[in-house]
């Protein structure tokens, strides 16, 4: 396992049951994954893949009945990997999400260049299609935002378009704040302040809006600490939750303080606006 490059790893099975595979193992520290119908490519650093990493993927392959298959990418052949599988996409009719060398001729009212690297988030995966499309029907007016998980600053990136105030843009992987300034050149967006770290970053800080696309387990465990960080009426728009925990986090985000507000799904995955409620 010390090869220098990356593990691609190629599930087929039930749409339920690789969603369920993803939500099981999102805290690995995958490179990029992506969903087409029934099937996975998932790509994760050779030097992040232990063998604890692989007894997991051979664990809940069995029990949910899942074919996988594993191959070796060399560190050159990386961008390729990932220009053959880009495709351009449109959210909601409005946002068009483009790599560099793509050359599309229709027009919409934002667009997005993403160079995909190292980071999560091109606007395929249902949870970052669902924060973009949530994003465009809300009124930004300057507010402040952290985009907390934010991977390749696609949000953040978006949340400046759309005209917000100043932005936080926070990930615990080094290569994510690299992406995200990268982007901020490609798109040339300004106001976005990159940091590596987790919340401790940007503790007894407080923001207007919070975007969290990234798994249950973190949102849950950071609702307190987010719910502090947003002012009265502040809005916290997250993802990276499968349906099937739906009230499970709901009932956490309600004993915390907030309400939820609004719901959306996409796939087996859904996204939800929480207001921070004033006291009763």
């Amino acid at each position: 396992m010390s090869k220098q490059g990356y593990w691609a790893i190629d599930l087929e099975g039930e749409e339920e049951q690789l969603q369920i595979f993803m939500a099981l193992l999102n805290e690995a520290p995958w490179q990029g994954y992506e969903m087409v119908e029934h099937k996975v490519k998932g790509y994760i650093r050779c030097e992040d893949a232990d063998e604890a990493f692989f007894q997991n993927v051979q664990f809940y392959c069995n029990h949910l009945g899942i074919v996988s298959k594993t191959h070796f990418i060399a560190e050159k052949n990386w961008n390729a990997l990932w220009e053959s599988n880009f495709s351009p996409i449109v959210v909601s009719d409005q946002l068009l999400i483009k790599a560099p060398f793509h050359t599309v001729e229709e027009k919409y009212p934002y667009l997005i260049t993403i160079r995909p690297k190292m980071a999560f988030g091109t606007g395929h995966h249902e949870t970052t299609y669902m924060m973009l499309s949530a994003m465009l029907g809300m009124k930004w007016q300057g507010q402040s935002v952290l985009d907390y998980g934010s991977g390749t600053a696609i949000l953040s990136v978006a949340a400046r378009m759309m005209g917000a105030g100043p932005v936080t843009a926070v990930d615990i992987q080094p290569e994510a704040a690299s992406n995200a300034i990268e982007h901020m050149q490609l798109n040339e967006v300004t106001g976005i302040r990159v940091l590596t770290g987790d919340l401790s970053s940007v503790k007894g800080e407080t923001y207007e809006i919070i975007l969290a696309n990234i798994n249950r387990n973190v949102i849950m465990e950071s609702l307190k600490e987010l719910f502090k960080m947003l002012p009265e009426h502040g809005m916290l728009l997250i993802s990276g939750i499968l349906n099937t925990d739906r009230e499970k986090v709901f009932n956490k985000a309600r004993e915390v303080g907030f309400s939820i507000s609004t719901t959306q799904e996409r796939g087996a995955w859904i996204c939800a606006k929480l207001l921070k409620c004033a006291p009763s």
